[in-house]
């Protein structure tokens, strides 16, 4: 009974070191794109004003995005706004 307990502890540990991990690949990918993307630069504009911030995002994408979310975001019109 007690290996049991240990082996269900070490599952948990081992989850959750997994889970670290991915954090942190995910965490290092997006800091790359906003390098590649904008130089980590939050004023950024570009596609012919089209992309904005530091991971250059369209403003319909970020709608979208906020749309399943239920978040309002600065690019939302009033007309928008009602309809989340």
């Amino acid at each position: 009974m007690h290996h049991r307990r240990m082996s269900g502890t070490t599952l948990v540990l081992s989850k959750e070191k997994e889970e670290q991990k991915m954090e942190s690949i995910i965490a290092m990918l997006i800091s790359a794109l906003m390098i590649v993307e904008s130089d980590g630069r939050a004023d950024a504009i570009g596609d012919n004003g089209r992309a904005v911030g530091v991971l250059q995002i369209h403003p319909e994408c970020v709608q979208d995005i906020n749309r399943f979310s239920k978040r309002i975001t600065p690019y939302q019109t009033e007309r928008t706004r009602e309809k989340v």
